[in-house]
């Protein structure tokens, strides 16, 4: 058992570095001149397929558990979670397009966790303690120094695409409160099964979702479409990447993580996404690694295990109570 928990805790790490890979590919695509809509429509279609082939799998394999996701309260949970997840993408890939070092971008995604506590305590009477407060106070902090204000000139000309990563904390917060706040109805159903729908969703909602976003007089950097010009082969290498390494390797190594380390441990290991996006944008697209990036990354990776240890603690005495 002790060796299977072992490597429950280097599939964390590995889960976490591999979802570093996201906006390092997206630069990639981004340098071949595929618009951050185009990029979430690869994503999305691949994660998708995904997706449906699980559900299939259920189908013949294990029939009544996925007739027990067929009812209108848990598939309006799964349809909210894939328009919210296709615009969490689009609003990721949209920081890369604006030229946001992606170690930079995935720094910023990493405030989720404080928009989720601020959300939580608003709309789900969620205690906000010290401890949560001081997490808010370190991600601030560092966001400031990531971002570099008083460099007035490289702030602004970052400034549309950390807005871009910030509204993605966002989006993924309400992400992450829409699942918390269906938990219940969803406590018998395999993590397999429910991320299976909400991939399966998001493919259907996609178009109609991206399709008017591309008419707006926007960047085409951001807002072109075109389907012919992502399906070739090239570009479908890179997508199947995506999927892959975005998408479905992480998820796996979580599950199995997951079975053996306690959640708040594997949340912690998790934080080797931004590490695994600023080596890999260091090595494959040059980009600098700067004395502002490893104190404000430090000051947002503290925030973020504090806000882990302050949810455990929290769960601990809730579990006194009971």
């Amino acid at each position: 058992m002790a060796y299977r928990k072992d490597l429950s805790i280097i599939g964390a790490i590995m889960a976490g570095l591999s979802f570093g890979s996201i906006p390092v590919i997206s630069a990639i695509l981004r340098d071949l001149e595929i618009s951050s809509i185009e990029q979430t429509f690869l994503r999305v279609f691949f994660g998708g397929i995904f997706g449906f082939s699980i559900l299939i799998l259920f189908y013949f394999k294990h029939k009544s558990r996925l007739k027990e996701t067929i009812n209108g309260q848990l598939q309006k949970g799964y349809i909210i979670q894939g328009v919210l997840f296709v615009l969490m993408i689009l609003a990721y890939l949209s920081s890369i397009a604006l030229d946001v070092p992606v170690g930079e971008a995935v720094l910023l995604v990493q405030i989720h966790p404080f928009i989720t506590l601020i959300l939580g305590w608003l709309f789900l009477n969620e205690k906000l303690t010290f401890r949560k407060i001081a997490a808010v106070a370190l991600a601030i902090t560092g966001l400031i120094l990531l971002t570099e204000p008083w460099n007035w000139e490289n702030f602004l000309s970052t400034l549309a695409g950390d807005l871009f990563a910030l509204l993605n904390g966002l989006i993924y917060a309400s992400y992450i409160l829409s699942g918390r706040a269906l938990s219940k109805h969803r406590e018998r159903i395999p993590f397999t099964l429910s991320i299976s729908w909400v991939l399966a969703w998001s493919l259907i909602v996609a178009i109609p979702l991206l399709l008017p976003i591309s008419l707006l007089p926007i960047l085409p950097s951001i807002s072109s479409f075109s389907i012919i010009s992502i399906f070739t082969p090239d570009i479908i290498i890179l997508g199947l990447f995506f999927a892959t390494f975005g998408s479905i390797l992480p998820y796996t190594l979580i599950m199995i993580a997951s079975n053996y380390i306690e959640s708040s441990k594997t949340s912690i290991l998790l934080l080797g996404e931004p590490i695994g996006a600023i080596i890999f944008g260091a090595l494959i697209l040059g980009e600098p690694i700067t004395i502002w990036y490893i104190i404000g990354g430090l000051f947002i990776v503290s925030a973020v295990i504090v806000t882990i240890i302050a949810r455990k603690s929290n769960n601990k005495s809730k579990n006194i109570d009971k």
